[in-house]
């Protein structure tokens, strides 16, 4: 095919583009990409830099190859280049090669945090979003003018929800894509422990110097310095310097600046300066598409049903979700059978917190069978074997075991019993509920006055 042949489909492809976002959005990320190369299978477009490829790639990529698929009659691979890395642009900006500085050593575990397998949501957007333009910008001076927008960058959440995650995505793009940029990625408590050795080894001036060379600085969990007069003075100092220096600052914390108390105003109010994003916790769309992702990064197959049950019972980080996926792999490695919703049950039972489903109803079971057979939550407890206590007990363990998503073992606990009894006690009341209907009749009742 001719390139001009090639280069009016890209104009209709184009045109395609502003029919789905605006022009000034297709005009910002599309005016200086050209088609390079197409065949059967694959287009091949150029842009001008390593940030504009990022975004396409990440952002426009499906509704481009849509846009293709209208314009051709079928569907065709895409593939976003830049005409030079981004290491040879410095020297074309600069004048000057300038050698890749080296890089702490990161551990596997960290190099796997990554914006692609960030699983973004409502939640966590504007945060993302941030993050996302400060790694495409921080080794590219033709952005200054975007970089005054995120610079510096808090970012502030619960533990678990994805701060750490958004930084060494940060942290590994940037040493992947700008080798000469110089990044400091470290926690409050370690910079505070670093600072207290360079005192005590006389070597502050080192010490000084080492954060004043960044060209990127990453502090995450900044809230550990309330508190620390001292240390809230160097932070403050190595903050002005870098920051004059046009250099990116980025902070996590799990509370907001006018939070975290005690600080000194002058540190809190560049806090405040910043542009502020915050993390809340998922909602259940978010949590069902991160179990998702989480169990395929395993390797394990997890059904829509027991994706479902997770996410309606694990709300309150990622953590916690990693955990869960761990231990039911686990089980059903040891059982040599499927993922299954009980698998689930068991694996997550002793996660769960006061706040979920079971507990919520636990004195309601409790309450409800003591006041229907006339015996004591602690006689429910205790080791009495009257046969009245004993059949209110079992009638409390089958209530438990309908009503709730506790494990035999989570139920046991629940009660003192150890897991057989538990076991025997349900079978004993499904075959009464079998055989004896005024039986099931007031099984029934005690249910709908708990769910009431």
């Amino acid at each position: 095919m001719l390139k001009e042949d090639f280069k009016s489909i890209w104009q209709l492809v184009i045109a395609k583009l502003k029919e789905k976002y605006s022009t000034t959005t297709v005009d910002l990320w599309f005016a200086n990409a050209e088609p390079v190369e197409i065949t059967e299978s694959k287009l091949t477009i150029s842009v001008d830099n390593e940030f504009k490829r990022l975004i396409i790639t990440t952002r426009y990529a499906d509704e481009l190859k849509g846009c293709l698929r209208d314009v051709l009659g079928f569907e065709i691979e895409l593939e976003v280049t830049t005409p030079k890395t981004s290491f040879e642009r410095y020297e074309d900006i600069y004048g000057i090669p300038k050698e890749p500085k080296p890089v702490e050593k990161t551990a596997a575990r960290q190099t796997e945090y990554t914006f692609e397998n960030f699983v973004e949501g409502s939640s966590n957007k504007l945060a993302y979003a941030a993050c996302f333009a400060v790694a495409g910008i921080a080794g590219d001076k033709t952005y200054d003018h975007i970089n005054d927008i995120y610079n510096p960058l808090f970012i502030y959440g619960a533990s678990g929800l994805g701060k750490t995650h958004l930084m060494y995505s940060i942290k590994n793009h940037v040493e992947k894509n700008f080798p000469y940029v110089s990044i400091i990625y470290t926690k409050g408590e370690e910079f505070m422990n670093q600072m207290v050795e360079a005192i005590q080894t006389k070597r502050t001036t080192e010490f000084r110097e080492k954060y004043r060379k960044a060209d990127l600085l990453i502090i995450d969990d900044i809230q550990f310095v309330a508190n620390k007069p001292g240390i809230q003075e160097e932070v403050f100092h190595t903050f002005n310097y870098l920051y004059e220096d046009n250099k990116q600052i980025v902070f996590t914390s799990d509370k907001p600046p006018k939070d975290i108390n005690p600080l000194v105003e002058r540190l809190r109010t560049r806090f405040e300066q910043s542009m502020i994003a915050d993390i809340q916790p998922p909602d259940i769309e978010l949590r069902m598409a991160i179990i998702k992702q989480k169990a395929a990064n395993m390797g394990i197959h997890v059904t829509n049903e027991v994706v479902t049950y997770m996410a309606d019972r694990l709300k309150s980080n990622v953590r916690q979700v990693e955990g869960a996926l761990k231990k039911i792999a686990a089980l059903s490695f040891l059982s040599g059978g499927p993922i299954t919703l009980e698998t689930a049950r068991a694996a997550i039972s002793d996660l769960l917190t006061e706040s979920e489903p079971q507990n919520v109803i636990s004195d309601k079971i409790f309450s409800a069978v003591s006041t229907k057979y006339g015996v004591s939550v602690a006689e429910l407890k205790g080791t009495s074997q009257a046969a009245k206590t004993v059949n209110a007990r079992n009638v409390c363990i089958y209530l438990f075991r309908s009503l709730t998503d506790m494990s035999l073992e989570a139920i046991g606990k629940m009660i003192n019993r150890k897991h057989s009894t538990v076991k025997y006690s349900l079978s004993k009341v499904e075959d009464m509920i079998t055989k004896y209907p005024a039986f099931e009749e007031e099984i029934n009742e005690l249910i709908s006055d708990i769910k009431d």
